[in-house]
């Protein structure tokens, strides 16, 4: 991905760097993969590499949905059911604490984003979904979509059961985005 304002994309765009089509990018990929896990890499996101247990603990956090409190201007918080977000203003942030109110945003998480936002970090780590979470957090009707989504990738051997975890399967991680969203809950 060339990502705006960045000098990979500046070169692109003066055509210093030509673009990489998709089939030479799954190739590079998969060698990746193979030399990092050979390596002695533990393969635990889609795009992260580990070796022992070093993961990053920032976003596994994210990934696993650890709660989180943030403290400073424009920090984030997550109590499980609700995100936070502090104003950006180093000045009205003081203020706000000073007169003991807080100048912040506050939305409650939904059922169904909760849902979605499971699906989307935990379907991409080797952790994968545990369908027991699954069932009790989330209810039998987000439950039994999951599954009526997710068998055609069963079949195709993309996405796989072990135990009570779903996962993507080494073939599984190519096409990642479009099994999670065919899985998202959008109605």
């Amino acid at each position: 991905i060339y990502e705006d304002k960045t000098r990979l994309y500046s070169l692109l765009q003066a055509g210093k760097v030509n673009p990489l089509d998709e089939e030479s990018s799954l190739a590079m990929f998969e060698m990746l993969i193979n030399k990092l896990t050979h390596a002695g890499f533990t393969h635990y996101e889609v795009s992260n590499f580990a070796k022992g247990n070093l993961f990053s603990k920032h976003n596994t956090s994210y990934w696993r949905g650890v709660k989180y409190l943030g403290f400073g201007p424009a920090a984030h918080s997550f109590d499980g059911e609700h995100r936070s977000w502090n104003i950006d203003s180093l000045p009205k942030y003081i203020e706000g604490i000073n007169k003991l109110q807080p100048y912040m945003e506050k939305e409650t998480i939904d059922l169904r984003t909760r849902y979605n936002e499971y699906i989307i970090t935990r379907l991409r780590t080797m952790w994968g979904i545990d369908l027991k979470v699954l069932a009790s957090d989330f209810g039998e009707e987000f439950y039994q979509y999951f599954h009526k989504n997710a068998e055609k990738y069963f079949r195709m051997h993309y996405l796989m059961q072990e135990e009570t975890t779903v996962k993507l399967t080494h073939k599984g991680i190519f096409i990642s985005d479009g099994i999670v969203s065919d899985l998202l809950k959008v109605n």
